[in-house]
């Protein structure tokens, strides 16, 4: 009788239990499936608000990128997106006249570009033909061979630096202000819509010494042009491989031909050392960074003048984009 009645019971109390699970599922299902509606409606109320913080974080990397915080190649597949939007990067060979123009090789840096960095337009330009407005076309203005330069042009470069141009800078290019016809010309103009223009002018060019103007806002001064002929055991050295500058297998080297270079001075606040150059048992300074609004990079030998390709190369696209 007992365990009669206790299989009757549990014949009885088993289909009541199995009732309660289902009706349990039941409603656990339905609590699910109205809190996935809840939340398609509310991914669907909020998403405009994310296609709006995707577009607004589309725009900040595109001006990280442009102004040289981010280099695109940080990012999977961002440099075909940018290079896409932007277009092709446009840099200026510029370079000066005359048997005494300085170091380097304008020729000579042009033919490697052209050979070598695929989609970049490279145009030559002579430092009589700077200008505020015509340097704001190129993503990089590169100096060589281009020592002497006029007090005009050279605040024309300043004032490409603030904008957010990139300048590559050798040897003992721009180690000559001068004040030119024009210079005074066009200062004593602006000087009758501000007075005292011109004295500040003056007064900035007597006493700017070495890079002048461009020295002071960088942090480099010129001291003299030497050359590697006059000493033994020239060596570069890197100081530091993780700087991007420094990729794609570049280690120390001999300069096996003489060549020129500029003793210079540098404001170590100001800018970043990364390669120096023993000479003789005395460091000189070799390659100098600077970071303004766009990048700022300066060789004391005029790298068209090394027989390191990579060298060259990983200046360029280091600064320049597409």
């Amino acid at each position: 009788m007992f365990s009669d009645i206790f299989f009757t019971r549990g014949r009885h109390l088993l289909p009541c239990r199995n009732n309660i699970v289902l009706k349990a599922l039941r409603l656990f299902k339905t609590l699910v499936a109205q809190s996935m509606a809840e939340q398609r409606a509310d991914l669907f109320s909020e998403l405009p608000h994310i296609i709006v913080l995707l577009l607004l974080l589309l725009v900040l990397l595109f001006v990280a990128t442009k102004f040289k915080y981010v280099h695109c190649s940080q990012l999977p597949q961002w440099c075909n997106v940018y290079c896409n939007i932007a277009g092709h990067s446009r840099v200026a060979i510029i370079t000066g006249e005359g048997d005494d123009a300085g170091m380097g090789n304008g020729d000579t840096l042009e033919r490697i570009l052209n050979q070598n960095s695929i989609g970049t337009l490279v145009t030559r330009l002579k430092t009589n033909e700077i200008s505020s407005g015509n340097l704001e076309d190129y993503e990089l203005v590169v100096f060589t061979q281009s020592k002497n330069i006029s007090l005009r042009s050279a605040l024309a470069i300043r004032d490409y630096l603030n904008k957010g141009g990139s300048l590559l800078w050798e040897g003992d290019a721009l180690s000559q202000t001068t004040f030119t016809e024009d210079d005074q010309a066009y200062l004593l103009a602006e000087n009758r819509s501000s007075p005292g223009e011109y004295e500040a002018y003056v007064k900035l060019l007597n006493y700017s010494q070495g890079f002048g103007v461009l020295g002071q806002m960088v942090g480099i001064r010129y001291v003299a042009s030497l050359n590697t002929v006059n000493f033994t055991g020239v060596t570069p050295r890197i100081l530091s491989v993780k700087d991007n500058l420094i990729t794609g297998g570049i280690k120390n080297f001999e300069l096996e031909t003489p060549v020129p270079f500029a003793q210079v001075v540098e404001d170590p606040k100001a800018v970043t050392k990364v390669m120096i150059m023993n000479v003789t048992k005395k460091e000189y300074a070799f390659i100098l960074e600077k970071k303004l609004v766009g990048r700022v990079v300066y060789t004391a030998i005029p790298v068209e003048y090394l027989d390191s390709k990579t060298l060259l190369l990983n200046l360029f696209e280091y600064m320049v984009t597409c």
